[in-house]
């Protein structure tokens, strides 16, 4: 592991899920060596079908709506943008992402925190979805950490139109 450079170091650690952002070289190295016994075989993620998946959710009666090839229609007018609270974001992470109590505590260490605060974020707009009042998209591009020249992700939030966000996804490598 020693011979490893940090990109690699951290592109080891980033493939098995495990946050790597302002960490020294010597703590990757120690880190890689430890996810490499834990998690030595990677789950081949289908990229294609995640997304679709989570494309369907449950409505307020528990019924299931598939949004998978519905016309949407976008618009940069945020506005049109549900009010989404704390409450709905802390819900989605604990319950659909289940994300630990202590990683939420240490949220703004996250990747996706920094790279917001950090004005990676670029064109967010707002999708009403035709014949469908009760689900809002939100999608952004986001701007590459490392080769900022390289073409945008495209991230997206779906949430009821009370603010619940029902799911989320993104084109970046780590999603």
């Amino acid at each position: 592991m020693d011979q490893k450079t940090v990109s690699e170091l951290k592109k080891i650690l980033s493939d098995r899920g495990i946050p790597c952002y302002g960490k020294r070289r010597e703590e990757l190295v120690t880190l890689a060596e430890k996810a490499i016994k834990l998690y030595n075989e990677i789950e081949d993620c289908d990229h294609e079908v995640s997304e679709r998946k989570r494309r369907r959710v449950a409505a307020e009666d528990g019924t299931v709506v598939d949004l998978n090839g519905k016309t949407v229609q976008w618009t940069v007018d945020l506005k049109e943008m549900p009010a989404i609270t704390f409450g709905d974001v802390f819900a989605y992470l604990t319950v659909e992402c289940r994300w630990s109590s202590q990683r939420l505590k240490h949220h703004k260490s996250d990747d996706g925190y920094r790279m917001f605060v950090d004005k990676h974020v670029e064109m967010v707009e707002v999708g009403k979805i035709v014949d469908i009042t009760d689900f809002v998209y939100i999608r952004g591009k986001v701007k590459p950490e490392q080769r900022q020249s390289a073409d945008r992700y495209l991230t997206w939030l779906l949430c009821c139109s009370s603010g619940e966000v029902k799911s989320a996804g993104c084109g970046c490598v780590a999603a």
